[in-house]
C-alpha cells in the first residue's frame, strides 16, 4: 500500500530543568501561538519580545514566506 504524501509537519522539543517546550511547524496562515495564546498578546512583555526575536531575524533574512 502506498503512503499518502501530506503537508510537511516538523515537531521539535527543548528541555531546561523540569520544563519542556514543544513546537509544531506546519503549513498554514502564519499564526504563531505560545501555549495556545497568540504571540501578540503573550505576557509578560519581555517574554513576548524574546519569543518574537527569532521571527524578526528570519524575516530580515527573507526566510519567511
Amino acid at each position: 500500500m502506498a503512503k499518502k504524501k501530506g503537508p510537511k509537519i516538523v515537531n521539535t522539543s527543548g528541555k531546561r530543568k523540569t520544563a519542556v517546550a514543544r513546537a509544531t511547524l506546519k503549513p498554514g496562515k502564519g499564526r504563531v501561538r505560545v501555549n495556545g495564546v497568540p504571540i501578540q498578546i503573550l505576557e509578560p512583555e519581555l517574554a513576548r519580545m524574546k519569543a518574537v526575536e527569532p521571527l524578526k531575524i528570519a524575516d530580515a533574512m527573507d526566510r519567511l514566506d
